[in-house]
């Protein structure tokens, strides 16, 4: 049912014969309304399915801003858009009966890994490599916010290709705008540019698919929108290979900013999952290169309002080498480490745990045996004697994260695009630019230190 029969439809298999099994009807004097029968042949009643909204007058088709209602128990309300009769994104859906309420939006993403961005969309390549000439393209992704979730959501469903930047940034910002319109929010133009940096054993469509639902879930401000850098990552059993391969697709991601700015995104903000923590250190020296220095606005560059580290998995003594570099571009620093990381004990024990050469940064969770407090006090004392523009009261927090068991899987390694207070919080810092001290489910472990942990209660409880 959920593969023959679509594939039916679409090929146009038995001609008429759908609307003859389903008893399909145009009800007379109320354009866009037809009745069926739920179960075809096999049920007396009828039930009403209406679309109101845009028609491609040659074809009949919807086309365009439409609203579509189907009464049966399994049915959808939606409003969003059509393309010849297809639901394309954006788009805002509830299921009439069980109230469960899904949103499909768009991701710009830009690829310099092997994979082609069509046909290998959710593909790896065992050996990676990265591409001469990049890819760019949306994806529709469609994922579920509440009531009864889908197991298959999110799901990327398309992806439209473009030549260049020029051609995708302002169709990303089209359909960020149509969708905050369509939640009832204030029309404004994106002027911030969100990029996710996936970590290594990532497929495109599933780094997509992890962003769009972050997204959604958070309900991020409309002037942020969202792109993937989807850089030369493998499977897991590819990790030396991957990490090794790094420095060759370098410079794609300060290049992306570049693009972003000539193509009038004002702020950017870097989302690093895992591995991808590697290719952001590694980019640091080009980054400097293409973004403003903090406190400064230099013509053509962004400014990088925050840069933020999700289970980082990189050695910790490199990471905090580069960590005043990181200051000097970066409004705000932020790392969501976790000392239960499954993966990234994998991977220290790969790299000759237990020497601390091979201790990565995302288990770090405490900061004073490390230098890391000090570095955050002399952050604090200087934020305090000099206005930040941000108006954050210090630029470098470290939020523990081993308390989270919510959505959160047994190997606890990605989880922040469905943990809802991770994802609230991520929000509040990425769209409205709150530090950690401002944050409201946050608490902050040790004066005089930047370590934070959030309040919540544990699923065990009752």
């Amino acid at each position: 049912v959920n593969v023959l029969y679509p594939a039916a439809v679409e090929n146009g298999f038995w001609g008429n014969g759908f609307e003859w099994f389903w008893r399909l009807r145009e009800v007379e004097g109320e354009p866009g309304v037809f009745t069926y029968r739920p179960e075809g042949w096999f049920s007396c009643r009828r039930r009403r399915i209406q679309y109101t909204g845009e028609v491609d007058v040659s074809t009949g088709l919807p086309d365009g801003e439409g609203a579509w209602v189907a009464d049966t128990y399994h049915g959808e309300a939606m409003r969003g858009y059509w393309e010849q009769g297809v639901p394309v994104a954006p788009a805002f859906a509830r299921q009439v009966g069980t109230s469960a309420v899904f949103v499909k939006l768009c991701v710009g993403i830009v690829s310099n890994r092997g994979e082609d961005l069509v046909k290998e969309l959710n593909a790896y390549h065992w050996k990676p490599r990265a591409r001469e000439t990049v890819q760019y393209g949306e994806a529709q992704v469609e994922t579920s916010i509440t009531g009864g979730y889908f197991p298959f959501l999110p799901l990327c469903e398309r992806v439209t290709c473009f030549d260049s930047l020029e051609g995708l940034a302002p169709r990303v910002k089209m359909n960020v705008t149509r969708l905050h319109s369509l939640l009832g929010a204030p029309k404004a133009e994106p002027r911030e540019a969100l990029i996710y940096v996936h970590g290594f054993n990532c497929s495109i469509a599933y780094a997509a698919e992890r962003l769009a639902q972050f997204m959604a879930l958070g309900r991020m401000p409309g002037h942020v929108a969202a792109f993937v850098y989807s850089w030369a990552a493998s499977r897991a059993g590819a990790y030396d290979e991957v990490r090794n391969a790094i420095p060759q697709g370098a410079g794609g991601l300060s290049e992306m900013v570049r693009g972003l700015a000539e193509q009038g995104f004002e702020t950017v903000h870097l989302l690093v999952h895992s591995l991808g923590t590697q290719v952001v250190l590694h980019e640091i020296p080009l980054l400097e290169k293409v973004v403003s220095p903090v406190g400064a606005s230099v013509k053509g560059r962004p400014s990088l309002a925050t840069l933020t580290f999700m289970n980082a998995d990189a050695p910790r003594e490199r990471f905090l080498d580069l960590v005043p570099r990181m200051l000097g571009i970066a409004g705000h620093l932020t790392a969501y480490n976790d000392k239960t990381d499954g993966a990234l004990f994998l991977s220290e024990i790969r790299n000759g745990r237990p020497f601390s050469k091979a201790l990565t940064f995302g288990t770090l969770v405490d900061p004073g045996n490390t230098g890391l407090g000090h570095i955050a006090r002399k952050d604090a004392e200087h934020e305090a004697s000099s206005n930040d523009h941000l108006g954050l009261e210090n630029r470098f927090d470290i939020i523990d994260c081993a308390a989270m068991d919510q959505n959160v899987s047994s190997v606890r390694h990605c989880y922040f695009s469905l943990n809802t207070t991770i994802v609230a919080d991520l929000t509040e810092l990425i769209g409205r630019g709150r530090g950690a001290a401002q944050r409201d489910r946050l608490i902050r472990l040790r004066n005089g230190e930047n370590l934070f942990s959030f309040l919540c209660v544990p699923r065990f409880v009752r």
